[in-house]
Formats: structure tokens, sequence, C-alpha cells
């Protein structure tokens, strides 16, 4: 097999992918349609496997696909990283770093920063912790952390991942409580809210099949700090609803446990907000593919199984135009 031949064609397939469709791939990648199309095919050749399942209305990945394009990104990534890391030799960065984020990156974010900073070690780092979205310009942030839609704003944002929660209850309560069936039974048990979620009145699910349920948290224990629901939970307090950024530690220890498996909070947007004209420096771009990364661990912890069509592909969503 020809490697190179390979690995000059693997960025169209990227694209492609990426951008569900031949056109957008074309258009980012300034080449024409037919060109993208005969690069994927070429790679399909040599690759002697089929990657995509083209029709006039969907594109989807064969199996092969999928892992191949994982491949893909990860060592794009990867090789990005490497650029960044060689142009910022002779010039590395120094001074404040400052960041702000919600409760629910309080323990995930300093290893992070610990990895970061090893490539970076001239950088101080300020963080800045609050559920409220704090303006950039008038507090001098670098990279804020954003969870929800966002609002229209002159700030960018770039797509990070999605925040999960769980269900979660410590051991000791279910001995002392019982194991609800269902989320009607929910109700009879003491729930553990932070201060949003009591504020929203309700927890926001969904299940495996994608149906959405609401369940309404008028009477609830309440704590103002994400740190307090968690350690409330682990007393054997009551249920909360736990993103499983934070949780996760206590659940791998079996001092939480996740409750209504079938169930979790609806997923939410987690973005990265920035006051930059261009594109980031490449030391802030490093810090967000980091943290990219660590999401995408997190998110395949917390995944339910792809849904597959009938021919066994993975679907990939279309966007047409």
């Amino acid at each position: 097999m020809n490697n190179l031949a390979v690995v000059t064609r693997a960025p169209a397939f990227l694209e492609v992918v990426n951008q569900g469709s031949f056109t957008r791939a074309a258009q980012v990648l300034g080449q024409s349609k037919a060109a993208v199309s005969q690069q994927v095919s070429q790679l399909e050749a040599l690759l002697g496997v089929r990657l995509l399942l083209r029709s006039t209305r969907r594109l989807s990945l064969t199996p092969a696909g999928q892992q191949f394009a994982e491949r893909c990104r990860a060592l794009a990534q990867l090789t990005q990283l490497a650029i960044d890391e060689l142009q910022e030799q002779g010039r590395a960065p120094s001074g404040k770093l400052t960041l702000s984020l919600p409760h629910a990156f309080e323990q995930v974010l300093p290893g992070i920063l610990a990895e970061y900073l090893q490539t970076f070690p001239q950088l101080l780092p300020q963080l800045l912790v609050s559920d409220e979205r704090l303006s950039l310009l008038e507090q001098g942030i670098d990279l804020a952390i954003s969870v929800g839609e966002l609002p229209d704003s002159s700030e960018r944002a770039l797509p990070v991942g999605e925040l999960r929660a769980w269900l979660c209850v410590a051991p000791a309560y279910l001995a002392r409580q019982g194991m609800p069936d269902n989320l009607e039974q929910l109700h009879e048990h003491r729930l553990i809210c932070a201060h949003w979620q009591q504020q929203a009145r309700a927890w926001h699910l969904v299940d495996v099949h994608g149906e959405r349920r609401q369940l309404a948290i008028a009477e609830t224990a309440y704590a103002s700090s994400l740190q307090a629901v968690l350690a409330m939970a682990e007393q054997g307090l009551g249920v909360a609803l736990l993103p499983l950024l934070v949780a996760q530690p206590l659940l791998q220890q079996g001092r939480l446990q996740r409750l209504l498996p079938a169930w979790q909070a609806s997923p939410r947007p987690i973005y990265v907000r920035h006051a930059y004209a261009t594109n980031l420096p490449a030391h802030l771009r490093h810090f967000v593919t980091l943290l990219k990364a660590r999401l995408q661990g997190v998110a395949r912890a917390a995944a339910w199984p792809a849904l597959r069509s009938s021919a066994g592909a993975v679907l990939i969503p279309q966007r047409f135009g």
C-alpha cells in the first residue's frame, strides 16, 4: 500500500465526515466537489474497504469508516499540537492566563492545567469560578468555559463538548429508602439540587430512546455549590443530578451509584468563549485542544450505544446546502 497516497487523501475524507456533505467539504478545502469525491474514492481503493455509504439524501459511515475517521481526527489534532509547540519555541508565552469556569469544572480543570503547564511553564493561571457568564473584557479573561446555549454576542465561541449529568445516590441511602423503579417514584425520595437546578424548578431528562421528561423539583434539599451537593449525596442525604465531570471519581469508587440508568439529563453544550478578533494564539488553542480531549473521554464513558442503520452503518447528521 502507498502510505503517502493514503495520507494525502485522508484530509478530504475527514472533511467530508466533519461537514456532513461533499459540497460543504469542497467549500472548506477550496476544491471542486468532483475533486473531493475523487480523493475519497481513491482512498477507499487504496485501503480496499468502503468508508462511506452514499445516497441522494444521506451520507453514512461504515464501521471501518467510523474507525478510520476517529484515527484521522486524533492524528490531525496531534499534528496541530506539534506544529503549535514548534511555533511557540523561542517566544514562549508568559504572564497571567485568566480562565473562567463553572463549578462543574472545578475538579477536572486542575489536571488539565497541570498537563498544559508542562508545555507552557511560564504562564501563571488565574481561575475565576462562577456559574454566571462573566464579561471577558471587563474581567480580563483569556478563555471562558460556558455551559448552555449562548446569547447573541460579539464574543466568539468554540464548541468543545457536552455536559452530561446522571441521577446519583449513595448505596447507604438506597439501603434505607429502597430503589425507585421509575421517574414517578422519585417524588417519594429526597432530591438534592444545586442553585441553578432549583431556579429551573425541574430536571430535564432524556432516555435512551430520546423520550424527554421534566421532573418537578419544587420541594428539595438545596446547596449553593455543586461540591456541597456532591458531598450531601455521598453522605446519603438524597438523590442528586450530578455532572459526570464531578461524580465520575465517586462512581468509580462505589461511593455513589447511578440511579435509573436509562435516564440522564438532557446534554448541554459546552463552549470556550474568547474575545480575539482573529484566530486564537497557539498556546490558547493548545489549551482548548486539551480540554476538548478530556471532555471526549468523559463523553465516551457516559455515552449510550451508537444508533446504527439496518446495514450496520453509523449515521452522520446530514447538512444540505
